[in-house]
């Protein structure tokens, strides 16, 4: 009983002290309006030291700091290689520390923002066609990891899809004795979803090993999102660094709708995200290949809310859980998530905006 209860207890505090999220965070903003300018911007977030403990946490955070406020992280250099029209730099610190540092530039050709993908493995290209834009970003196939870190990766996600893999044979196994056994189904999901075992005494010797079992395997599989304690990063960034061709969370936003978007996520109010080619997030995309609903995606998303409410486990219940096919081996898991973590052949957006000629700012501009 105390096995289960303390391993589901361990996962939850490496998720509520934010073991689970990256201390540094990076998004870089393109903003295209209909008199054909741009702006582009680098936000950088800095988690509160005081969520963190490990040593290599805390100096990625400390080194990112120093590179930032004296002007040496590559980012500068990259926004220091645009002929802008105008630029805005700007950084916030709470109690000593830096939290937050943006930079920020306006050109009038798009074209001329090339340089902040100099070092990312696309290629960058815009032309207009009268009142037809087209941006364009073709991934090339170096990637920006080097030849050690990509095969260091390639090795770590056979091994983690090998634990992935006795997981889903685990929640397969737990699932089958729920639906043999309705009568306790919710007991059961509630016991590796919460932790509550309250109706534990309603199992039998088989209920509480699945039940430890599935607990333990799910907790083995969240080591995708551990940060290395050393390192001070975590195992799905190590896959980012492999195959997602940008160094930033990267978005664009139009001043209409795309009639054309390829490689790109459509948001609200116009705007298009490249979707992250990490570990976790290409495994969030593939919630339903192997289980109807996952177990471990829920009880990570719930811990990441705080959420204390009751667990709902009608999803689980409603009806099997696993789907009327084989589980995967390892190396078929290994296989599906390479082919998932391949990004696209190009990133491409296509719109067109009637503009209306005007000599004067618009409301919401960044710079005067």
């Amino acid at each position: 009983m105390k096995r289960s209860r303390c391993c589901l207890a361990f996962a939850a505090a490496l998720l509520l002290s934010s073991c689970f999220e990256p201390p540094v965070v990076e998004l870089l903003l393109l903003e295209l309006d209909e008199r054909g300018a741009a702006t582009a911007t680098l936000d950088v977030a800095l988690a509160e030291p005081g969520d963190y403990s490990s040593p290599g946490v805390l100096r990625r955070m400390e080194e990112r700091e120093r590179a930032l406020l004296a002007g040496t992280d590559p980012w500068l250099d990259r926004f220091a290689a645009i002929a802008a029209a105008s630029d805005e730099l700007s950084w916030h610190r709470r109690k000593g520390r830096l939290r937050s540092f943006s930079r920020a530039v306006r050109v009038d050709d798009p074209e001329d923002l090339a340089p902040l993908f100099v070092n990312d493995a696309a290629l960058f290209s815009f032309e207009r066609a009268g009142e037809t834009s087209i941006l364009e970003l073709v991934p090339t196939r170096g990637g920006r990891a080097t030849r050690k870190e990509r095969q260091r990766v390639e090795r770590e996600i056979a091994n983690w899809s090998g634990k992935y893999a006795d997981y889903l044979s685990a929640a397969g196994a737990l699932d089958a004795q729920a639906v043999a056994h309705p009568e306790i189904a919710r007991q059961l999901w509630r016991a590796v979803l919460s932790g509550d075992e309250s109706d534990r005494a309603a199992f039998g010797d088989d209920e509480r090993a699945l039940v430890d079992r599935l607990s333990d395997r799910m907790l083995e599989a969240t080591e995708a999102l551990t940060l290395d304690p050393q390192e001070g990063f975590s195992l799905s960034e190590r896959v980012r660094l492999v195959y997602h061709p940008f160094a930033a969370k990267f978005g664009v936003g139009l001043p209409c709708a795309a009639t054309e978007h390829e490689g790109f996520l459509e948001m609200d109010d116009h705007g298009y995200l490249v979707p992250e080619l990490a570990l976790w997030e290409t495994l969030e995309r593939l919630e339903g290949r192997w289980l109807r609903v996952d177990p471990l995606r829920q009880l990570v998303e719930r811990l990441r809310r705080e959420d204390a409410s009751e667990v709902d486990v009608e999803p689980f219940v409603r009806e099997p859980v696993a789907l009327d096919a084989p589980l995967p081996t390892a190396v078929e898991v290994a296989t599906v998530l390479r082919e998932a973590l391949r990004p696209p052949d190009i990133y491409r957006l296509v719109w067109t905006c009637f503009a209306v000629p005007s000599t004067e700012p618009e409301a919401g501009d960044r710079f005067e």
